[in-house]
């Protein structure tokens, strides 16, 4: 039961954390929380059950072999919020409404004289617990935890069975019965306070700078950077581009050349023939994120290709809610069948991942992969429609990119900011698929709304207005989303694509400082990192937070680019004898990686994908590490390099 009060919990600091008093609205989104994920919650819970009663000794006599849920009121009574305040949070089981778990266990005993194996019913009857959080905030809004207890702390056990004989002995022994699993009860709740507390302890290791003797110029010119980034515009254009989404591609031959030796000035290309495509699972995400490239690029130089492939990206985004019957529902990829990129995905993807349908006359792929679309893909759709709606002056493209996102935030909001469709709920041990959900992800919930009142005024009004609070308290939340700043360090990369729309949108100035608190509390975190979307993207609405070398290197970093492979290969050896390396526990503690303590020049970190940006900058690159044949469209350096222009950067 200890990973399921911790689960459960760590659902409210979510909760709480994103929204502030009154408590009901609170407490309302924390219950369509709890239902969004009931299936892993039942199941945690009867994981821990099973390992707390599997032969759990009451006495010499009597030992529970093993005990299994029959029914439970657990998700009809939400954990809720009783105390929300600057300096305590107190959390637990409803007062009124106490939680019921009725048990099927069996039971052993033993003596000389008698021995029976029989099944009881064991109830646990109005369990009741609640948790008090006190802390303070420090300069960077990052929370240091004073005390965390548990308080109300209440047990009811029940034991009952059909023999008679058994029965008398269960009541003889009913207060040893009682006694043990009470002190069960509370040494778990003990153990949930000190691993709460833990939730919120910094290491402070990996945040610091970029030391000096791991800092190296780079070895081309700015001059050679802007050919560089026209010739990856038209290697994206020609060959990345199929059915108006951007792939990677896959070759047949290893090719351990540099982005500049390829595409630079007096580039050769890559060797070997195209024998497929990739990143089909992602299509939505870097969709989105080039589009924002092709907008910035033309809103600087007016270029007719920019134009042109704004408009073919926008049909790709088109297609990707067309396979969906245009209901909102985005798919991963969306690619003709009888297309070389329709095969290509056909051979990659099994069929539980994909749906054939029909839409333009011929027969589709509609890729939703068998987890549905996520959070991340819809975040970079939104970067790219909301970018082009406000830079580029074309009325069709406004009232296009408009369409498709009010398509999309209609959507969402008519589920309830839940999406289950595309999916088949599953909770067993191989596998957890569960609704994609934005409660306890405020900061996109507001940007979302904030875009959509800013294309369609007064359309989204009421249910902005549900979440008026919400920046209050974000910073609680992302105390915890920060203090893990190298496993998946790409939920640093959606926050930034909120961040970027949100900032420039937002006109309520309470509502915005909050924010700024929030962001704080991130940048404390990874401000180190010598991220140039992340830095870039700070500059846009906070350009005096971004210290003069941090501005130099958002471009100057694109030079050291050039120096890695645009295939997927590790092409320059770092400097090994001067990396501090240490270990680092992997995600879900199934052990131990060895990272720099310190972040890493562009060209010595590890292989990013598509997006070095939405990795850490901890991992080491090793050389010659990778297969080589996978190439990345370049939109990591085009998004960037015409982004930071715009900026006048």
């Amino acid at each position: 039961m200890k990973k399921f009060i911790l689960m459960a919990l760590l659902l409210v600091c979510t909760i709480t954390n994103t929204y502030s008093a009154p408590k009901d609205p609170l407490n309302r989104d924390l219950k369509n929380l709890f239902q969004g994920f009931q299936g892993q919650i039942i199941k945690n819970l009867n994981s821990e059950i099973e390992s707390r009663f599997s032969n759990f000794e009451i006495n010499r006599d009597f030992k529970i072999l093993n005990a299994k849920i029959v029914t439970t009121n657990i998700l009809n009574h939400p954990l809720e919020i009783v105390e929300f305040s600057p300096n305590r949070i107190i959390a637990g089981i409803p007062t009124k409404k106490r939680w019921n778990l009725y048990l099927r266990a069996k039971i052993r005993y033993k003596t000389k004289l008698l021995r029976m194996t029989k099944v009881i019913k064991l109830n646990l009857k109005e369990l009741s617990f609640k948790y008090q959080l006190d802390y303070y905030l420090d300069e960077n809004n990052i929370i240091n935890v004073t005390s965390v207890k548990a308080i109300d702390k209440k047990i009811i056990i029940q034991a009952k069975a059909s023999n008679i004989i058994l029965s008398g002995l269960l009541k003889a022994a009913s207060d040893v019965f009682r006694n043990k699993i009470t002190r069960s009860f509370e040494e778990l709740l003990a153990q949930g306070a000190i691993q709460l507390r833990q939730q919120f302890e910094f290491d402070e290791r990996f945040r610091r700078a970029t030391p000096s003797h791991l800092k190296f110029s780079p070895n081309y010119t700015y001059e050679d950077l802007a050919t560089t980034i026209e010739n990856i515009e038209d290697k994206i254009s020609k060959y990345h581009f199929q059915n108006g989404t951007v792939l990677n591609l896959i070759y047949d031959t290893k090719d351990p050349i540099s982005w500049f030796d390829a595409y630079g000035p007096n580039g050769i290309g890559t060797r070997g023939k195209v024998i497929g495509f990739g990143t089909y699972g992602d299509c939505a995400i870097w969709n989105g994120a080039y589009l924002a490239s092709q907008a910035f690029r033309f809103a600087v130089n007016q270029s007719p290709k920019a134009m042109n492939n704004i408009k073919r990206s926008l049909g790709g985004i088109e297609n990707l809610l067309g396979v969906n019957g245009f209901s909102g529902l985005l798919s991963r990829s969306a690619q003709p069948v009888n297309s070389p990129a329709g095969q290509s995905l056909l051979k990659q993807k099994k069929p539980y991942d994909y749906d054939i349908v029909d839409y333009k006359g011929e027969k589709w792929i509609s890729l939703h992969e068998k987890k549905g679309i996520t959070r991340d893909q819809y975040t970079g759709v939104i970067f790219g429609l909301s970018i082009t709606y406000d830079v580029i002056d074309d009325p069709q493209i406004k009232k296009k990119a408009a369409h498709l996102y009010k398509m999309m935030l209609d959507y969402i909001i008519k589920n309830n900011w839940k999406i289950s469709e595309d999916r088949e709920i599953s909770i067993t041990p191989e596998e957890v698929i569960v609704p994609t959900v934005w409660f306890g992800n405020g900061e996109q919930q507001i940007n979302m709304l904030l875009i959509g009142e800013h294309m369609f005024p007064g359309r989204y009004k009421d249910e902005l207005e549900k979440y008026k609070d919400i920046t209050k308290s974000l910073y609680l939340f992302h105390n915890l989303t920060a203090k893990d700043n190298i496993n998946k360090y790409y939920k640093f990369n959606l926050l930034h694509m909120h961040f970027y729309n949100y900032f420039r949108l937002e006109k309520d100035t309470e509502r915005r400082n909050d924010m700024l608190e929030t962001y704080k509390t991130i940048k404390h975190s990874i401000g180190n990192h010598d991220n140039s979307f992340f830095n870039l993207i700070e500059y846009s609405f906070n350009p005096s937070g971004v210290s003069e070398e941090n501005i130099e290197r958002i471009q100057g970093n694109l030079l050291r680019f050039l120096e890695r492979s645009p295939r997927d290969i590790i092409i320059t050896r770092p400097p090994l004898d001067k990396i501090d390396i240490l270990e680092y526990p992997e995600f879900g503690g199934s052990g131990f990686m060895k990272v720099s303590a310190d972040p890493l020049d562009v060209r010595h970190r590890h292989l990013t994908g598509s997006f070095m940006w939405q990795r850490d900058p901890n991992q080491i690159g090793y050389f010659n590490q990778g297969s080589g044949r996978d190439e990345d469209p370049g939109y990591a350096m085009t998004l960037i390099y015409w982004m930071s222009k715009y900026h006048g950067l």
